[in-house]
């Protein structure tokens, strides 16, 4: 008797696992409770005998791999203090979320998880219950000028982190009397309403190269408070000048981490002028002689000087060499590359 109900025991488990998994497939309302059935399976086999018990630890083993978060975003919902909210879709198995933050991207960028055992990963600093619970505040932000965020799922002692990082960046724009000139670019992939920047008097301009007509440029200007022109927002990749603010503004940039190989085409001479570029990589600087072969003598690279007013920082090219005090690019900034006699392309790794 007792081999035949361990028969019946294990097929009973085997019938189970395979309507757990039909009901996965079909979406089911509450995914938390494959972690409750699997907990019913390991009381029924711990209470099995002999061959039995051996077959149904099989099923054991076999765990539930626990899905990422997708569509991971942030926005900055107070741009007085800079908190910011992220948020993400709860399309899966996960029974609740696990989230870092730090002001080192470096760390966050580490935080890569796939079915890792809970307790082997480092510590998180929020854990919050839910599948649905799927938007977190940052009220702390405020605290730091940077931070940067991962996000995982969690079912049982399994977790899986999104590959998607996000963060947080304060931006500033000079006033006329500390640095005339701003030449600024967003480190994170989004985009920045030209309204945000709320302008101080009439006459503040927002500008940067035209990329579909040669030697032209787009350019917004502030009238009673009130934005004017094409450039209605700050494109991500892209270098902004932003002239003759009366007072210092800040802004919260916040969006994605920038991750993996960019090519980013500089224009040659016979195509468009000029062409305004940021650096896309928070961790790392770009080293103007190591990426940029210049295709010809008296090529350009400026951008604004921030440590003197009125003052542009340059490089230039001849006999294939750089000269001048521009050695690097780095991040929230903006450059201007000019009399490039060919289509050049810039390629690097942001953030490895």
């Amino acid at each position: 008797m007792t081999e035949k109900r361990n028969k019946l025991l294990v097929f009973s488990i085997i019938f189970l696992i395979i309507s757990i998994g039909l009901a996965s497939a079909q979406e089911s309302q509450d995914k938390g409770f494959f972690s409750q059935v699997w907990d019913g399976i390991k009381y029924v086999a711990s209470h099995m005998t002999g061959w039995a018990s051996s077959f149904a630890n099989v099923f054991l083993d076999i765990q539930a791999s626990v899905d990422a978060p997708e569509n991971l975003s942030i926005y900055v919902y107070d741009q007085s203090t800079g908190e910011t909210t992220l948020n993400w879709s709860n399309d899966t198995n996960a029974v609740g979320y696990y989230i870092w933050y730090s002001s080192n991207l470096t760390e966050i960028l580490l935080i890569n998880y796939s079915d890792a055992n809970t307790s082997e990963i480092l510590a998180p600093n929020v854990t919050l219950v839910g599948r649905e619970n799927t938007t977190w505040n940052d009220t702390d932000a405020a605290s730091v000028s940077q931070r940067y965020y991962a996000v995982a799922g969690y079912l049982g002692n399994q977790t899986t982190s999104s590959d998607t990082k996000l963060g947080k960046y304060n931006l500033t724009v000079n006033s006329e009397d500390n640095i005339k000139q701003t030449f600024l670019s967003t480190p994170l992939i989004e985009t920045i309403p030209v309204v945000t920047f709320i302008p101080p008097n009439d006459f503040s301009m927002v500008y940067s190269v035209n990329h579909t007509l040669n030697n032209t440029w787009d350019y917004a200007y502030s009238l009673s408070g009130v934005w004017y022109g094409p450039i209605t927002e700050l494109e991500f990749s892209r270098g902004y000048i932003l002239d003759d603010f009366s007072a210092i503004r800040r802004i919260t940039s916040a969006g994605i981490v920038p991750t993996g190989n960019v090519t980013r085409t500089i224009f040659g001479e016979d195509n468009i002028k000029q062409t305004t570029l940021g650096w896309e990589s928070i961790t790392t600087n770009g080293s103007v002689p190591s990426l940029i072969t210049p295709p010809n003598d008296f090529s350009m690279i400026y951008t604004v000087n921030t440590n003197a007013n009125d003052t542009w920082d340059y490089a230039y090219s001849l006999s294939g060499v750089w000269y001048g005090p521009l050695t690097y690019m780095s991040a929230e900034r903006g450059y201007i590359f000019d009399d490039f006699s060919t289509l050049t392309n810039l390629t690097y790794e942001r953030n490895p």
